[in-house]
């Protein structure tokens, strides 16, 4: 009985040895609110012996601070309501293990998760919904998840619209972890809301696509070229090739894709990728500025450009080509005359449009004072001559004679006022 009695006293201080005390607070916090979970800095329990898929089901982790007797986890809930974290055994809690989250009264953020089942190297896609009840002293901005190996490029808040966008190779089943939407309050103070975790299914690409495949819609964006070129002078082809949430590090290599061409030279070229966000879309393009000098006079078609990839919608090898124009090259003389000519051309077309308005304002003016007193009529008439064919007047013109150099379309209307000048300055009239 005394043995007996002394092996239960030996348990019961073996298991408070073990026994590990946790606390976690607030216990009714605020949705967006950071928790704080605090435990012993024992490595084994943390990584192996911790129920972390029973805290998961509530809360996500941000961030772990090490110290040299305990470890605290900064926590945010996924969404608003009760919480239950089941027990072990071997855990003592400080505090009771249900939690309560409360709604957040100035933000709403509403998730929408990636896709079941995607392919390999196919985009993964996380966008979320921010609504604030006021807008004056809010910012919003996506951070990477505090768990997982995946990382995600981060668009900027657009209308309230956050986008992530991040992409796997490797067939697998994944659990996902979301990124974090946070805001800061007027007060200074930052919110994070994140989404629950997501399992995925990565797919194998089938076995008959080339390694270096790129998954996802291509198009070929090419500004307009000229027709006409000097022979022997460089002309520069841009090329763009691109697609909506690609990872730019699988883009083709574009300079691999030029053929040789008869009477054609292709130099060294400039490459480069860039990315950026429109509308919630990433949107990535690899640009390929390629120099190129005809060394053929004559008509030189250059060859079409083909990219493939694979479409994860349609789930087959499509293939994006690009026709680049006929160039009919010249020799460099005869190309700087004609535009010689046509600078020439557009000279004198100018000149005489702007003689034209100049002569449409006289007339204009001229037109609104034909109701005036015969003297002062006439006289405008004539400094109407004097402005429009900058000469002035003969003596001997008459209103007759004015009359003609009116364009025929006009002198129907002037008729008439012209009879009325004649007869209110020469009686009878004057002959010319």
């Amino acid at each position: 009985m005394v043995r007996l009695l002394l092996g239960m006293i030996l348990l019961t201080l073996a298991l408070g040895v073990q026994a590990k005390r946790i606390k976690i607070y607030p216990a009714e916090p605020m949705l967006g609110q950071a928790v704080t979970l605090s435990m012993p800095a024992d490595i084994e329990f943390i990584e192996k012996r911790f129920n972390w898929a029973a805290l998961e089901k509530c809360f996500a982790v941000a961030r772990s601070d090490y110290g040299s007797e305990r470890v605290r986890f900064t926590l945010y809930p996924y969404r608003v309501g009760p919480c239950e974290i089941k027990r072990e055994k071997w855990e003592t809690w400080e505090v009771p293990s249900h939690f309560n989250v409360r709604p957040n009264p100035a933000v709403s953020v509403r998730w929408q998760g990636p896709k079941a089942q995607v392919f390999a190297r196919e985009a993964i896609i996380w966008r979320a919904q921010v609504e604030l009840a006021e807008r004056s002293g809010y910012s919003a901005w996506l951070e990477q998840p505090g768990k997982g190996a995946l990382r995600y490029r981060l668009s900027p808040v657009q209308a309230g619209r956050l986008t992530a966008v991040g992409w796997l190779e490797r067939p697998d089943e994944q659990r996902l972890y979301s990124p974090f939407v946070a805001v800061k309050n007027p007060g200074g103070q930052v919110w994070r809301f994140p989404a629950p975790p997501q399992p995925v299914t990565v797919r194998s690409l089938p076995v008959y696509l080339p390694a270096d495949i790129v998954v996802g819609k291509l198009t070929w964006h090419v500004p307009d070229m000229p027709r006409i070129w000097a022979q022997d002078a460089l002309l520069t082809v841009p090329l763009r090739v691109g697609g909506d949430h690609i990872n730019p590090a699988w883009l083709p290599a574009l300079d691999q894709l030029l053929p040789p061409v008869d009477g054609a030279r292709w130099l060294v070229a400039s490459h480069r990728t860039q990315t950026q966000w429109q509308a919630g879309v990433l949107v990535s393009q690899v640009r390929l500025d390629q120099p190129v000098q005809f060394q053929m006079l004559g008509s030189i078609q250059l060859p079409p450009l083909s990219v493939r990839y694979f479409d994860p919608e349609t789930q087959r090898l499509e293939q994006a080509t690009l026709k680049l124009p006929e160039i009919w090259v010249l020799p460099g003389w005869l190309i700087w005359a004609g535009q010689g000519a046509l600078v020439l051309i557009g000279l004198a077309g100018g000149v005489v449009a702007l003689y034209g308005l100049w002569w449409l304002l006289w007339y204009g003016w001229l037109w609104s004072q034909r109701h005036q007193p015969s003297v002062s009529l006439w006289r405008a008439m004539r400094m109407f001559t004097r402005w429009t064919r900058f000469r002035p007047p003969s003596a001997s013109m008459t209103p007759n004679r004015w009359l003609d150099t009116l364009p025929a379309i006009l002198r129907p209307h002037w008729r008439e006022t012209v009879a009325r000048l004649n007869r209110a300055l020469f009686s009878d009239g004057m002959k010319r």
